[in-house]
């Protein structure tokens, strides 16, 4: 079957939620960058990707993606960006067809760094293949095998919450 929902947002989601437009007005005010916000997109040529942005750069094909992170964060530049959010930008940039993204994030609710990405062509590509393999096992009802991540234990353990001692081959 399929996962179910997460039972509720957490408590940083909603910061994250509360947190988005200061941080896009103060990215507005250092930058001297007009922003606005724009809905829900899907991707012209893969249907399967939207992306759902927090502000469009207007006088340039760019985007501006808005993080509220905490204290433990190190995150100076584009350089220190963990994975998910490098791939979620290159998923944005192609279902635009943009060329840059833009950070804006808050750190511990005390630092603000804003930096621009660029589009990797490479990694977009990379990323558009994973992208349509899964949804082709979505639209079969065919899910990827267990691969032992933390996100895979934690699926299992929302779709298995009791242990019945069975031992499956």
């Amino acid at each position: 079957g399929e996962a179910p929902l997460p039972e509720e947002e957490t408590e940083a989601m909603e910061w994250g939620t509360l947190l988005e437009e200061p941080i896009a007005q103060k990215f507005s005010r250092v930058t001297g960058l007009k922003i606005r916000k724009q809905p829900l997109k899907i991707a012209t040529g893969n249907r399967f990707m939207l992306a759902n942005i927090d502000r469009q750069i207007l006088g340039e094909t760019a985007i501006l993606e808005c993080k509220a992170l905490n204290a433990f964060a190190r995150i100076e530049s584009a350089a220190d960006l963990p994975d998910y959010m490098y791939l979620q930008a290159m998923h944005y940039l192609e279902v635009y067809g943009y060329e840059k993204m833009y950070f804006a994030i808050l750190v511990g609710g005390q630092k603000f760094v804003q930096f621009p990405i660029a589009r990797d062509r490479a990694t977009i590509e990379m990323l558009v293949a994973v992208e349509a393999e899964f949804w082709r096992r979505v639209e079969l009802g065919d899910p990827p095998p267990p691969d032992g991540s933390d996100a895979t234990t934690a699926l299992a353990k929302r779709l298995w919450p009791k242990d019945s001692g069975t031992i499956m081959a």
